[in-house]
């Protein structure tokens, strides 16, 4: 366990330092999660062209310093972690039908090919990290103005 001992600092910035500290990471965090899930609605491929509801779903919760960026639409899990080839069969008909290139379709069913992960936020925040720590060393400074 890492330990810090304020004592020294305490003097210099009086006896709230530590609060100060912690108070300017959380909310330095919770700005930074706010704009990674901002920017993660709109640097998606999957969003162009769409209903738009993936994008308007993403929520986030901070407690702390430990984010949870999440969606509610019950596909946006698949589209993240990818899907395995699998068979899809009619559940409600007695065939599944569908039009490509002009041309009507019939099956009982058939193999589809998954879907391909696609870990956009991960990703906007390896390509971002740097404008999401300054949310946190911002926060700080102004702690300590």
């Amino acid at each position: 366990m890492l330990k810090f001992d304020f004592r020294p600092l305490n003097t210099y910035f009086g006896r709230k330092f530590k609060k100060k500290l912690n108070y300017g990471i959380e909310l330095g965090f919770e700005n930074a999660v706010e704009w990674l899930t901002d920017y993660s609605r709109t640097k998606h491929p999957t969003f162009k062209n769409r209903s738009g509801n993936l994008a308007k779903s993403l929520k986030y919760r901070v407690r702390k310093t430990d984010a949870v960026i999440s969606s509610d639409v019950f596909y946006s899990e698949y589209l993240y972690y990818g899907t395995r080839d699998h068979f899809i069969a009619p559940v409600n008909a007695s065939a599944l039908s569908w039009t490509q290139g002009g041309q009507r379709f019939y099956s009982k069913g058939h193999m589809v090919s998954g879907i391909k992960k696609s870990v956009w936020i991960r990703r906007n925040y390896e390509e971002k990290h740097k404008r999401f720590n300054h949310f946190v060393e911002y926060s700080v400074r102004k702690e300590f103005e």
